[in-house]
């Protein structure tokens, strides 16, 4: 139709006051006009090539989000198996920056849940594309999926009164697969 396009990916969480602005990642033929519409927006350009944005965005999702998907897998199953505690005592000591990082983030992801199963299949899809086995994510979307249909995925990120630790968080995780299973 003539029209150009760009391609973008936005990573960080929304503007905040005091917090950093989230990065925008832009690629495509004239992607360095839009950096002067708004100076306090953080636009990164990556290049000409629309999909490289959108490429980064997947690839960084996959550290976060879906390292998170692994985490409450590793975490619930754990639990189950009831070794949850030995678990947890060991990634402690062996991985503590992660384990601290887990411990912050995977309560505040259930009600949000939702919105990840299309990044999850997004991640899934780019790695297809690429070449790699996109079976990976989509079994996190499956996670995500599971999380979602939990009462800890009907929750409003601003009313939380489940699974705000991460004890409470996975053990409700590790019942609601068990009331499944039963």
């Amino acid at each position: 139709a003539g029209f150009g396009f760009l391609d973008g990916g936005i990573i960080g969480g929304p503007p905040y006051p005091g917090r950093p602005s989230p990065r925008i990642y832009l690629s495509g033929p004239g992607a360095e006009a839009l950096t002067a519409i708004n100076p306090t927006l953080d636009i990164r350009l990556l290049g000409d090539e629309i999909g490289a944005a959108s490429a980064l965005k997947m690839c960084f999702a996959t550290m976060t989000k879906g390292v998170q998907a692994l985490a409450i897998q590793s975490f619930v199953t754990a639990e189950l198996e009831g070794v949850g505690p030995a678990l947890k005592a060991e990634m402690s000591g062996a991985l503590g920056p992660l384990m601290q990082s887990m411990a912050g983030s995977l309560p505040g992801m259930p009600p949000k849940a939702y919105r990840w199963v299309g990044e999850m299949e997004e991640i899934a899809k780019t790695y297809g594309d690429a070449g790699l086995t996109p079976k990976t994510f989509e079994g996190a979307a499956e996670i995500y999926r599971f999380i979602e249909s939990t009462p800890l995925g009907k929750e409003v990120v601003e009313n939380r009164t489940m699974g705000t630790d991460l004890d409470d968080l996975v053990t409700r995780l590790a019942d609601a697969l068990r009331e499944r299973r039963a």
